[in-house]
């Protein structure tokens, strides 16, 4: 029952039963952290208090109505975290209890770049984050995604972990492969990042910071990237039946259309551009009257049919020679007929 501020008790009312807490995780890897309760009956919110494990001191309590409660900045430690619903008088119900490890320093770093979801070009990828509080090094790993593992699992393009750096287990993110391509621990400097060198593929990355007693924090994170092969140069060109020009180059994916410049100027300037400027083709292939005598560039990047758009390719250099002039005329050779006329 509730007594109210005049002292008069309300009528007797059944407490709510203790919510259900065996969906929380076992382990917290964040300083700001939240849990979402399940719907109980009659409930107006829940009420929860974090208690140390060795002390029974209360550390946080947080009450709020609806179903997500919040914590911040808790230490690392042990704890039980007590729950309770109340209804819609105030009054509590039976608690719930769950023990807790939480483990969230040293914080982990925030991926800087490339963004979420890029579509990149080349064999390597630059991986960039923020400074961490605390962190002396950052353990980097990349893993490549379902549609990538087939690929790549013959190719070795990472290095292992000494177990001597890390003092704490690799923290688990829900999902992941229990093999990286990539696993190394990088110093942390000024400019946190690290070049790593992939095939083409699907990947996923995270980042975790290792602190100055070699204890590694939580990843971070995980981001996903796509890596496609650079470029390939232009072909020189093959001429065809009819003196045109063909130039002709292999297509990455299907439905691929490309851009092509052509151009005096190696830089494609563009008041250097010949014909009508960019031309856009629908096949890896591109036809070329035969121009007037000189050295000219061309240059092709594909369009993907998701709408992301390639780096140029290397230009391709061609020369157009011009013709050998006609023979001159021997005309001493008509000098006998000359004098049997006269």
């Amino acid at each position: 029952t509730v007594v109210d501020a005049s002292g008069r008790a309300g009528a007797p009312a059944a407490l709510l039963p203790a919510p259900g807490l065996a969906a929380l995780p076992a382990q917290v890897e964040r300083v700001r952290w939240s849990i979402e309760l399940p719907l109980l009956p009659g409930a107006s919110g829940f009420s929860a208090d974090v208690v140390e494990r060795v002390s029974g001191r209360v550390l946080q309590t947080q009450r709020a109505p609806g179903q997500r409660l919040t914590f911040d900045d808790l230490p690392d430690e042990e704890v039980t975290l007590v729950v309770r619903a109340f209804d819609a008088r105030g009054l509590e119900g039976f608690a719930a209890e769950r023990t807790l490890t939480l483990r969230a320093r040293p914080v982990p770093p925030l991926p800087m770049q490339p963004p979420p979801h890029s579509r990149l070009w080349g064999d390597s990828v630059e991986l960039a984050w923020s400074q961490a509080p605390q962190a002396q090094r950052y353990r980097v790993q990349v893993r490549a995604t379902a549609t990538t593992v087939a690929r790549a699992a013959s190719a070795a393009v990472g290095t292992s972990v000494d177990a001597a750096q890390i003092a704490q287990p690799v923290h688990a993110v829900p999902g992941a492969s229990a093999a990286a391509l990539f696993d190394q621990v990088v110093e942390a400097t000024s400019a946190a990042s690290f070049r790593v060198a992939l095939p083409p593929g699907e990947y996923r990355w995270r980042v975790a910071s290792v602190d100055a007693a070699a204890r590694q924090g939580p990843f971070g994170t995980e981001r996903e990237l796509s890596l496609r092969a650079a470029p390939a140069a232009v072909p020189p060109p093959r001429t065809a039946a009819d003196d045109t020009l063909v130039f002709e180059w292999p297509a990455a994916s299907a439905g691929q259309r490309f851009e092509v410049q052509w151009a005096r100027d190696p830089g494609f300037a563009a008041a250097a551009l010949m014909g009508t400027g960019t031309q856009i083709v629908a096949a890896p292939r591109f036809e070329l009257a035969r121009p007037a005598p000189g050295r000219y560039y061309l240059r092709v990047r594909a369009l993907d049919i998701d709408g992301s758009v390639a780096p140029w390719a290397p230009s391709q250099a061609f020369e157009i020679v011009a013709p050998p002039p006609p023979a001159p005329v021997q005309w001493w050779w008509w000098l006998p007929f000359l004098v049997l006329l006269f």
